[in-house]
């Protein structure tokens, strides 16, 4: 969630809305927390590393309960143990029905050697880096 750059606009838009905001960083939180928008009545921000242990929202999030989970330039930094961890607790606090829904790094993007330079060279060193994160499970030209 970091400091709300997601949660606050889909607040504004949908003002019955009721948020479970995460991250592992309590400076991000606590930045959170700060803000005029955040209503503790409609957002429960809390500290949580989802990358570690299994079922790490348990205590803060129970079964089936969210329409939605949102994850915003985060599955990228997961290793693949983990990004399968993340996943198992999205199935566990997901409604039928519910959806994840993500915005990562793609090819073009200027961290991937797309767009913003950065060269061929360095963009293929990135694409090897993921390919031995993923594994098979990453095509190297997907859209």
């Amino acid at each position: 969630c970091g400091v709300g750059n997601s949660a606050f606009p889909l607040m504004r838009a949908n003002h019955n809305m009721f948020v479970h905001a995460c991250d592992c960083s309590p400076t991000a939180i606590a930045a959170l927390k700060a803000n005029p928008e955040h209503d503790p009545r409609r957002c429960n921000a809390f500290v949580a590393d989802l990358s570690s242990g299994d079922y790490p929202l348990r205590e803060h999030i129970p079964d089936a309960s969210i329409d939605a989970v949102t994850g915003v330039f985060f599955f990228s930094a997961l290793d693949a143990a983990a990004f399968a961890r993340v996943a198992r607790e999205c199935q566990r606090v997901l409604r039928p029905g519910g959806v994840v829904l993500f915005r990562d790094y793609s090819a073009d993007d200027v961290k991937n050697g797309g767009g913003g330079g950065g060269g061929d060279q360095a963009a293929e060193e990135r694409r090897k880096r993921r390919r031995s994160r993923w594994g098979a499970a990453v095509e190297d030209d997907a859209p």
